[in-house]
């Protein structure tokens, strides 16, 4: 079976909130450009506002005692008044985020009716929207207005975290809706001061709950967002991507490798063959990528047409991986084809002592599209049968000379059939496979042509025993 789909590359998103989401409006929409996302995000603020307040806002709707901030898709709207029966129906809002106000959000006795009759009313007037719970976050212990907060209430920032993600969690269970993990991200980080202005995130904090929710309503790997905001320090920027990322997959960043000259180890990789090539490849470095090792003298599309194939090069991590796991690598080509990411269960040494994979699977970004294919043993004899393809329309077509992030996740389906999915560029192929093995290895691999890798990541838990 054979699903091939557009991810949410474009949506519309509606806040119904307070201080602890309004600042989406001004933090989102760079992420998201950076990540080539197309975002409207329109908030409706009232400072403190609790789920109460907002029903009975409901109840009034000739008032408009809402400060409605808007950016569309890039453009900042000039900020009107409002209320929320009026702005479900402004739009075909894709998404409608509701929280609970700091200050009882983690008192769940504050949620009802309150929270059920908002639910009600938005799939009355915006039925084609999701509507996504916002968790927010607990105070800081360093913090003076917060800590005393917390003490008056008999909770410390942990204590807090755990009684408003059990109050979240519970609404969310009753409707089947989404949850944007913010306060479970800032709960992990591991400078957690470094968030906050009293109560408030501050610039830092900001960033973090900008690529949760990034990552939670686009669902792409904000781990390759290079969007960083002027005075935040790079490495901390990197560490938000990292958390927002791992908190919400629930996966934990096992490799994360800039192919830079200086900046990656390779004695973590091996240089390895197929079994069904006679060579071993090789990789040159450069200053901010590795390259396929091709043959001088040669232009590009000459070099993409040279059989037997003299450009095949493969680099794989020595740990071993297990289901759930996702790989992500950005790469690219200058002329039409074809890195790949590969998959393969086993790594041995041939008679001539090279390290070599038999069956594999390739995941392949080109021109055209995505495609994956499985090489496997058939009467003694390695053969390959293209498991799924995506192929694009000719004015979609991916380009040369260009960064493309490929991710690929090995997971199973809701039934428990074996799944390999694929997405770049916005686009998505998956398909079962029940020969998919229970470990295997990764790696990145050039061929059919000059490819460039600028990135590797994993999200996963190494196996354990895993050889080294």
């Amino acid at each position: 079976m054979t699903l091939a789909l557009m991810m949410a590359a474009t949506l519309k998103v509606l806040t119904i909130g307070n201080s602890f989401s309004v600042q989406m409006v001004n933090s989102m929409p760079p992420i998201a450009a950076d990540l080539g996302l197309e975002l409207d995000i329109c908030s409706l603020y009232i400072g403190g506002c609790p789920l109460e307040r907002h029903w009975n806002n409901v109840l009034a709707p000739e008032t408009k005692p809402y400060a409605v901030t808007r950016n569309r898709f890039g453009e900042k709207m000039p900020s009107v008044k409002g209320n929320i029966p009026e702005w479900l129906q402004a739009e075909k809002w894709d998404v409608v985020t509701i929280q609970q106000a700091s200050k009882a959000s983690w008192d769940p006795k504050t949620y009802q009716p309150f929270a059920d009759n908002l639910i009600a009313k938005i799939r009355e007037l915006a039925p084609q929207a999701e509507i996504v719970v916002h968790e927010t976050w607990s105070y800081c212990d360093t913090e003076q207005k917060g800590s005393q907060r917390m003490a008056g209430w008999g909770l410390d920032s942990k204590k807090m975290y755990a009684a408003l993600h059990s109050a979240y969690a519970a609404l969310a269970k009753k409707y089947r809706l989404r949850v944007i993990p913010t306060g479970t991200a800032a709960i992990r980080f591991p400078d957690r001061a470094r968030l906050f202005k009293d109560t408030h995130f501050n610039e830092n904090g900001n960033h973090l709950q900008a690529l949760v929710w990034t990552a939670k309503l686009f669902g792409v790997d904000v781990m390759r967002c290079r969007y960083v905001p002027a005075g935040i320090d790079p490495a901390v920027a990197a560490e938000m991507r990292r958390v927002a990322q791992e908190t919400v997959t629930g996966k934990r960043c096992a490799l994360e490798v800039d192919f830079s000259r200086g900046a990656w180890n390779p004695a973590d990789f091996i240089v390895a063959k197929s079994s069904k090539k006679t060579y071993l490849g090789a990789f040159d470095q450069k200053d901010d990528c590795i390259v396929n090792r091709c043959p001088a003298g040669h232009t590009p599309e000459e070099i993409a047409k040279l059989r037997p194939d003299p450009t095949y090069a493969s680099l794989v991590f020595t740990n071993e991986f297990s289901y759930g796991t996702t790989v992500s690598s950005t790469m690219g080509w200058d002329w039409e084809m074809a890195p790949l990411i590969l998959i393969t269960p086993e790594l041995y040494k041939d008679e001539e002592g090279r390290p070599t994979f038999g069956e594999h699977w390739e995941v392949v970004v080109y021109k055209q599209g995505i495609n994956i294919w499985h090489h496997f043993l058939r009467d003694g004899q390695m053969v390959y049968e293209k498991s799924a393809a995506l192929a694009l329309p000719k004015e979609l077509y991916f380009k040369a000379n260009e960064k493309h992030d490929l991710a690929v996740t090995i997971g199973r389906t809701w039934k428990g059939d074996r799944l390999i999915e694929a997405s770049c560029g916005g686009f998505t192929v998956a398909c079962v496979d029940p020969t998919l093995p229970d470990k295997f290895y990764v790696g990145v691999t050039g061929c059919e042509g000059r490819n460039f890798f600028w990135n590797m990541r994993v999200l996963e838990k190494p196996v354990k025993g895993a050889s080294k």
